[in-house]
C-alpha cells in the first residue's frame, strides 16, 4: 500500500512518499522558480561557482555579471574583464573560480582570471581562429575548454596544455550546438539545437578520444538550448521549443525525462550547483531564476507500521517548513 502525502507551505513544497511495509523514500520536489538578481537584458548562459555565486552572460548589455550568493542573490556585479565584449552568450567557471565565456560577436572564447577581481582577460585559441558564433562553453578538471561552435556546426576543445593555443574538433553530426556540459567522469553532453536532440560524447579514462562514441539521450526535445549536469550525472536541459526545463535521469540510463518547470519565455542558459539547485535564464523576460531543491533524497529504514505517517501529520499540523540546505 502506498500513501502520498503533500505538505504545502508558501512557495516550498515537500512531498513524502510513504511505502508502508517497505522502504520509505523522500523524493525531492522543488518549489516554483524564484527570480534572482535584476537589470539583465537578454541574459543567456549561466554558471555557478563553488560558493554558489551565479555568473550570467548578459548579452545585450555586452557584459558578464555575477549575482552574489551572500545576501540572498540581490547584489549584481559587472565583471570588469568582460567590458568591451560583443554579445557574450556562454559562461563557465573552473575549480579556481576563473571564468570562461564565449564572446559571440567577436567570434572568440575568453578567460577572465579570478585573481585581481575578474579584471584580467585573455583570448583562447587565437592562433587557430576557427570559431564562428561560439555560443556555449564548459571547462573540465584539467582546465581544457569545450566550445559549442554554433555556426560551424561543431563542438571543439581548446587544450589547456600549451597555453590554450591548440583547438581540436570533437566528433561530427552536430547542427548548431548551443550547449555543452561535463560530468565528473569527463563525459561531454551537448544540446544539439538543430537536431532537436541532447547527446552524450563518451569519455575514455576521463578524456574525450579522437573518435568518440556519441549517443542521443532522452527524447521529445524541441530546440534544446543548453545543458547542465549535477553530481549524480542527471542532465538538465532548457528545452526552448517546449518552453520547459527538463531533467534526463541518469539512473534510468538517460531514458526518463522529467519536466522540472514549464511555461517559460525563451529559455536560454542553465546551471546546477552542488546542492542540486538549478539556475536558468529566461531571456524573453530578461530574468534569471533559481529552483531550490529543498529536500535531499536519502535512504531511510524500512517501516512496518503507521507511526512514521502519524509523525509526518503531526509535523504538518505544527507548521513544518522546508529548509534550504546551507552551502558547503
Amino acid at each position: 500500500m502506498t500513501l502520498l502525502l503533500t505538505i504545502k507551505e508558501s512557495s516550498a513544497r515537500l512531498v513524502l512518499a510513504l511505502v508502508l511495509a517497505g522502504s520509505v523514500v523522500f523524493p525531492a520536489e522543488a518549489g516554483p522558480p524564484v527570480m534572482i538578481g535584476s537589470g539583465f537584458n537578454l541574459p543567456s548562459g549561466v554558471a555557478v561557482d563553488a560558493q554558489g555565486n551565479v555568473f550570467v552572460a548578459d548579452q545585450l548589455n555586452q557584459v558578464v555579471k555575477e549575482i552574489v550568493a551572500a545576501g540572498g542573490y540581490v547584489t549584481v556585479n559587472t565583471l570588469a574583464g568582460s567590458i568591451g565584449s560583443d554579445s557574450p552568450t556562454g559562461v563557465a567557471v573552473d575549480a579556481n573560480g576563473n571564468l570562461f565565456f564565449t564572446d559571440q560577436g567577436n567570434n572568440a572564447v575568453e578567460r577572465i582570471l579570478a585573481a585581481g577581481d575578474y579584471a584580467t582577460v585573455t583570448q583562447l585559441g587565437v592562433a587557430n581562429g576557427h570559431f564562428h558564433f561560439p555560443t556555449a562553453v564548459a571547462v573540465d578538471g584539467a582546465g581544457n575548454v569545450f566550445v559549442g561552435d554554433q555556426a560551424n556546426n561543431a563542438v571543439k576543445e581548446i587544450l589547456a596544455a600549451g597555453g590554450y593555443t591548440t583547438v581540436t574538433t570533437i566528433g561530427s553530426g552536430f547542427v548548431q550546438p548551443t550547449g555543452v556540459a561535463l560530468d565528473h567522469n569527463g563525459n561531454l553532453f551537448v544540446a544539439d539545437f538543430g537536431n532537436n536532440a541532447v547527446k552524450e560524447v563518451k569519455a575514455v579514462g576521463g578524456v574525450i578520444p579522437a573518435s568518440p562514441t556519441i549517443i542521443p539521450i532522452g527524447s521529445g526535445f524541441s530546440h534544446p538550448e543548453d545543458v547542465a549536469v549535477d553530481g549524480s550525472g542527471n542532465v538538465f536541459v532548457t528545452d526552448q521549443g517546449n518552453s520547459a526545463v527538463k531533467e534526463i535521469v541518469a539512473a534510468s540510463g538517460y531514458t526518463t525525462v522529467n519536466t522540472v518547470a514549464s511555461g517559460a519565455a525563451s529559455l536560454s542558459g542553465i546551471a546546477v550547483d552542488r546542492n542540486g539547485d538549478v539556475f536558468f535564464s529566461e531571456s524573453g523576460n530578461n530574468a534569471v531564476l533559481e529552483i531550490v531543491n529543498a529536500v535531499p533524497v536519502l535512504p531511510v529504514p524500512t517501516l512496518s507500521s503507521w507511526g512514521f505517517m502519524l509523525s509526518c501529520l503531526l509535523l504538518a499540523g505544527a507548521g513544518f517548513r522546508s529548509i534550504r540546505r546551507p552551502r558547503a
